[in-house]
């Protein structure tokens, strides 16, 4: 052999090895519902992430394809959901939204690779990865969440229907009283352990569905004599702690609302006390109002740290702007939510609030609550259908906000609307709890759901219960 041949020899091994350790092959399955998916080049690990080729993972999952050659872009897209995938590009686009990457698109052996959980995941599979083996496990079946139902007045009847379809939930039976202790007694917000509520629990330790107490204040000057004063909170995380374990629940819900700013430090030091405080095998859940990177109006919520000591949030995204007719958990807003707690919070600990009711206006003031279900009626709860034939009302829906609303003027003449959630409305929310990857939802409340919503559940979840 020439010199010029060994120089060239040392050249190609080089450049090889250089190859190897950027892209390493390490004989990678993948499997879909079962299958293997057979790739004509195999798939490639990077800096721990998995690349496979576009078209033929496009194919198996179902997804339509298109290349533009100009920009350097690949396509996937199925009537929900569009992906924008620009070669050596941090970001890409879903539904028009730009979504950073840890791994970008790249053009090897004339294929074009992309991040295989990131694509996946975006169209509501589910992607496990065992190290061990190197395999990878994609199922577009029904994907595990959490679902958890607020249990308050008139929820029996609803929770007695449906406790298959519920991971937990969360009994809204306690508050605090004016010098700060928890009391289960304050009949006049319908804050009360009920009658029977040994029924409530032995139907929950009977079909493996955990329990959280959820205490509730929603009085700033409560709240801030509670939360400011250290032997304040400490003896409230000890009642807290005693309750947790007197009726043996598997956890707590905190949901303080209308915490002044100026004591949001001290809520957060309530937390970290109490997560230090609950047992180790109890849950610490914390209901947390609406924020959005462009609005802020709970600057007592430091979600960072709320969600690092919490197990579970339950984030409220409905409700935006009450005291105005209109839609009050709008998709686009909803989203807005799901990507600020995202970033400050893994998606693993939370749970998409849902609303699962309406409110009337007249004459574009508030005046009632409105119901799809009669289960959940009580004194000022309107029931929609008794409103739509009453007032013989079409429905209407709002593309943009992916909301049902009707409008009618009432026997006094008053111009009323009625903004509300549905099955068609929720069904972009579900499948943005399965592409952000969130644990599950909060349905506010039990009572309200109606047999659409349960079987809209059914349709998209599975439902964790205990031990998954």
């Amino acid at each position: 052999m020439t010199k010029n041949a060994v120089v060239f020899t040392i050249i190609i091994l080089v450049m090889l090895n250089f190859f190897n350790t950027a892209y390493s092959q390490e004989n990678i399955t993948v499997y879909l519902n079962g299958k293997q998916i057979k790739f004509d080049v195999p798939p490639v690990l990077d800096k721990g992430r998995t690349l496979v080729p576009f078209r033929q993972l496009s194919e198996a999952l179902g997804v339509e394809v298109a290349w533009e050659k100009n920009t350097g872009t690949v396509y996937g897209y199925r009537p929900d959901v569009k992906i924008a995938l620009k070669i050596n590009s941090q970001v890409a686009y879903v539904n028009g939204k730009a979504t950073e990457l840890d791994m970008p698109a790249v053009i090897k052996q004339g294929r074009t690779f992309v991040p295989l959980r990131f694509f996946s995941e975006t169209f509501g599979a589910t992607v496990l990865w065992d190290g061990v083996t190197k395999t990878v496990t994609i199922s577009t079946g029904l994907t595990p969440k959490h679902i958890m139902g607020f249990y308050y007045s008139s929820s029996f009847k609803d929770y007695s229907k449906n406790y298959s379809r519920l991971t937990s939930i969360a009994n809204k039976w306690y508050t605090i009283d004016d010098h700060g202790n928890l009391v289960d007694n304050d009949y006049s917000r319908y804050i009360f352990v009920p009658q029977g509520y040994e029924e409530v629990l032995r139907i929950a330790k009977q079909n493996g569905i955990r329990v959280y107490a959820l205490l509730f204040e929603n009085d700033p000057d409560k709240l801030h004599r509670v939360l400011i004063d250290k032997n304040n909170r400490y003896r409230l995380i000890k009642q807290i702690c005693e309750m947790v374990e007197a009726f043996q629940y598997d956890g707590v819900n905190i949901d303080f609302e209308r915490i002044r700013e100026k004591d949001g430090e001290y809520f957060s030091r309530f937390i970290k006390e109490l997560a230090h405080s609950l047992p180790k095998n109890k849950v610490l859940s914390v209901s947390l109002p609406a924020k959005t990177e462009k609005a802020d109006w709970h600057k007592a919520y430091d979600y960072e740290v709320l969600g690092h000591y919490a197990d579970l949030v339950a984030i409220m995204a409905y409700d935006k702007n009450p005291g105005r007719p209109g839609p009050q958990a709008p998709i686009n807003w909803v989203e807005d939510v799901i990507d600020y707690t995202k970033a400050r919070i893994p998606g693993n600990k939370i749970l998409l609030g849902i609303g699962y009711y309406g409110y009337e206006w007249k004459n574009n003031r508030r005046k009632s609550t409105v119901s799809l279900s009669r289960d959940g009626l009580v004194y000022g709860i309107k029931l929609l259908d008794d409103i739509i034939e009453k007032y013989d009302v079409t429905v209407s829906w709002d593309d943009t906000a992916q909301t049902p609303y009707i409008k009618y003027t009432d026997e006094y003449g008053q111009k009323a609307e009625i903004w509300y959630e549905n099955a068609s409305s929720l069904w972009a929310k579900f499948q943005l709890v399965k592409q952000k990857n969130l644990q599950g939802i909060a349905l506010w409340r039990l009572g309200y759901a109606d047999s659409d919503f349960w079987r809209l559940v059914e349709e998209n979840f599975q439902v964790q219960k205990q031990g998954m």
